[in-house]
């Protein structure tokens, strides 16, 4: 009676049109219910449909009145969070596979099989990687899962490294070995009389630059950057190029890195090693000594022999004149050691007056065993050898980004454009005030955007208070790959182009490239916006790869009852009104501070986001980099969240 009848179907058509339809994103919480996030929108969502969605699921829903609120009827799932995840493996009471997705609140335990070639034995509490093979709202049947590939067995020691890698889709494998991998046949220089010395950590294996400075007869210094040069034995074409494009960069993790390249030439036939002759790409520059760039750098594909292999802490304790024997007894080593001081300071004293420095803690380095087990975390300061060979590398990929733009060429240059656009007017209002400037000095957003500005502002800022120059740091945008020449405001520089860590970074082997189209008068590669936008990408990528598992080291580490007991110094990061965030000192691990322990008046103090300051009764209580006392009083694990307080 009712089948096909029109008045029925206009009905239903009519109550369709008057339906109130949004889109937005669930989320899940501890309960059985959730939200749908609309906007600045959220509505209800009753146990009844949210056993039948994901958080973080994208759906187009019906509202509906529910006595004073409004609630949600799941029309359409547009689009699921969770068409790849990672799951936990378990076995329903009767023997058969199930995976358990478990992400923040979202938690849901789903019927799984095995993908046809996945022939490992799986266990219970297996991390697997899996597909959403079925969703109820899609699909009209309960969840289901296919389970690609083992992440990693329950009890492997290095769970947090291998989880990590996965999540942000990042190999963990190293990159096959390849046999057709020979040295181009190509004129070279031998340069293998020159005293070229190579100085990294002592674990360095894939040794990339050495350095040779001599003091010339006018005086000038003369800087040769040797670099090794892998793309004389990868073509453009070849596999090997294609897997280092898509790497883009070697994932450096606490205990071992991911490489980008074969291990056999990363860590191998283009590692710098002493003692062993290696093809390079050299560059040539002249300083004098006011630390002036003199001419253009000029290039030369060479031969090019270590003659020392040396470690930071070995030159600086001879720079910072401790005794260190091997270098009294070997002239020519440390005749170079004495260049490269010499030349660093000229050149970090013309930097200071042309452009920008800053200072850096150092880096932090962990300490684990086989096992997994983290022994320790160590401060590890940027002494006097780090700097002085980051004086060659700044100034040997400044004056590339010269050499690019005198030869009209594209490249990938790294530019950074200084502060967000959309900070420009917070800036210019703490400016103005902190430095008390007239209406006639004051900072405007056009005198804050320009690189002229910017320098002349940041360079203010560093001379006058730690505290200033901390705070502006916090208006910055990001650093960029570019194919044109753009100056970087962070250092301070008109061009900046990398080309010295081309084992490690594929955009270096690419403008190694350029570099050697030029001067072999050849055809110039090709650096497209696509390329451009996948290594940007990757490198935010790559970095977020290495903070997250950092972060869940650091959490394993203070959530030792041992750690909780001791006091540490730290040193504000932020302000909100929610607490404080500092980074300990001596490890870098982040710590959040409730307001309630921060040992302040609750009902006496105000956060000024501007200057970043914590005021109490009026008062300046915190701000910025002040150095603070804590200690650690819990540890979430999962979150990756430590606790603390104020002591």
């Amino acid at each position: 009676m009712f089948q096909n009848n029109p008045l029925l179907a206009s009905l239903k058509a009519k109550m369709q049109e008057d339906k109130v339809f949004v889109e937005g994103f669930v989320q899940a919480t501890d309960k059985n219910f959730g939200f749908l996030r609309v906007k600045n929108e959220s509505y209800f969502i009753d146990p009844s449909e949210m056993k039948n969605l994901l958080g973080g699921d994208k759906i187009k829903a019906s509202l509906e009145t529910d006595g004073d609120r409004q609630k949600i009827k799941v029309e359409q799932l547009l689009e699921s969070a969770f068409e790849n995840f990672m799951g936990r493996v378990c076995f329903h009471k009767d023997g058969r596979l199930q995976v358990e997705l478990e992400d923040g609140n979202t938690y849901k335990k789903m019927p799984a099989r095995k993908a046809k070639d996945l022939r490992v034995e799986l266990k219970e509490g297996d991390i697997v990687s899996c597909r959403l093979t079925h969703h109820p709202v899609r699909d009209q049947r309960f969840f289901s899962a296919q389970i690609e590939r083992l992440v990693c067995s329950k009890d492997d020691p290095f769970m947090p490294w291998w989880i990590t890698l996965n999540r942000f889709n990042q190999p963990k494998e190293d990159v096959k070995e390849f046999d057709d991998l020979v040295l181009e046949t190509v004129e070279r220089v031998d340069l293998t009389h020159k005293n070229f010395i190579t100085i990294d950590s002592t674990t360095t294996l894939d040794m990339d630059d050495a350095i040779c400075v001599e003091l010339l007869e006018n005086g000038n210094f003369e800087l040769s950057v040797a670099i090794a040069d892998p793309t004389a034995y990868i073509s453009e074409h070849h596999q090997v190029d294609q897997i280092a494009k898509e790497r883009a960069f070697t994932n450096y993790l606490p205990s071992f890195n991911v490489p980008m390249l074969p291990r056999s030439l990363a860590d191998d036939l283009c590692s710098l090693k002493e003692h062993q002759k290696r093809p390079v790409l050299v560059g040539i520059m002249q300083v004098n000594q006011q630390g002036e760039l003199v001419d253009t750098i000029s290039f030369v594909e060479a031969i090019i022999e270590s003659k020392a292999r040396l470690n930071y802490d070995e030159v600086a304790n001879y720079l910072d004149d401790k005794n260190t024997q091997f270098f009294e007894d070997n002239q020519a080593i440390r005749e170079q050691i004495d260049n490269l001081k010499d030349f660093a300071q000229a050149r970090n004293s013309w930097r200071e007056k042309n452009s920008l420095t800053f200072d850096d803690l150092g880096d932090y380095s962990f300490k684990v065993d086989e096992q997994g087990t983290i022994l320790d975390i160590v401060l590890m300061p940027r002494g006097t050898a780090h700097k002085a060979v980051e004086e060659a590398m700044i100034l040997a990929n400044s004056a590339v980004g010269d050499f690019f733009e005198k030869h009209q060429t594209n490249a990938i240059f790294n530019t950074h454009l200084g502060f967000k656009e959309e900070n420009l007017e917070k800036v210019c209002e703490y400016v103005n005030t902190i430095f008390e400037k007239s209406e006639n000095e004051a900072l405007s957003v056009d005198d804050a955007k320009s690189f002229e500005g910017y320098v002349k502002l940041m360079q203010q800022a560093r001379a006058t208070s730690y505290y200033i120059d901390r705070n502006l740091r916090r208006f910055l945008t990001f650093a960029e790959f570019k194919k044109e020449k753009a100056e970087h405001f962070g250092l301070g520089l008109e061009s900046y182009a990398t080309w010295t860590s081309p084992i490690r970074k594929y955009s270096d082997m690419v403008n190694h490239r350029v570099i050697k189209s030029i001067i072999r008068n050849g055809e110039q590669p090709k650096v497209t916006d696509e390329l451009i936008e996948h290594l940007q990408i990757a490198r935010k990528t790559n970095r977020l790869v290495e903070r997250e598992v950092k972060n869940w080291l650091y959490a394993i580490y203070y959530s030792n009852p041992k750690m909780q007991q001791s006091e540490y110094e730290a040193e504000i990061f932020n302000i909100s009104n929610a607490g404080i965030r500092v980074k300990l000192i001596n490890t870098g691990a982040m710590v959040f501070i409730a307001m309630k322990d921060a040992k302040v008046n609750l009902d006496n103090i105000k956060v000024t986001p501007l200057d970043m300051m914590l005021l109490e009764d009026g008062k300046k209580r915190y701000q910025l980099g002040d150095r603070v006392q804590v200690r650690i009083t819990n540890v979430v694990i999962d979150d990756k969240n430590i606790l603390g307080t104020i002591i």
